[in-house]
């Protein structure tokens, strides 16, 4: 997760309602993490619970969208690929220069 998300939610978890959403950000930033290459995006989950790497090869999306959040200090990259599956990569900084480098 990008570092303005986890500053605000920490702020924001002060905040009993909050505080889920602090921990899920937590949690983010300490086991998710996304990789952009010259032949693909790289999501690696390493978790106790669970360990995972989703490859997204730039000739198989279809469309990338970033939906910019927290006045735009970080973003949510929606990856619509060839064989319409959808997925969402969370809490992505720098997304200006991801979104052009995937496009």
């Amino acid at each position: 997760g990008a570092p303005a998300e986890l500053a605000v939610s920490l702020f924001l978890g002060l905040f009993v309602l909050y505080a889920p959403l602090t921990l899920l950000s937590v949690f983010r930033r300490l086991f998710s993490k996304y990789r952009v290459t010259d032949r693909a995006v790289y999501v690696e989950v390493d978790s106790p619970l669970r360990k995972e790497v989703q490859r997204f090869a730039y000739e198989d999306m279809k469309e990338v969208v970033m939906i910019p959040r927290a006045f735009g200090l970080w973003a949510d990259m929606v990856v619509r690929m060839q064989n319409g599956d959808t997925h969402i990569i969370t809490a992505v900084d720098e997304f200006d220069a991801v979104k052009e480098y995937c496009v």
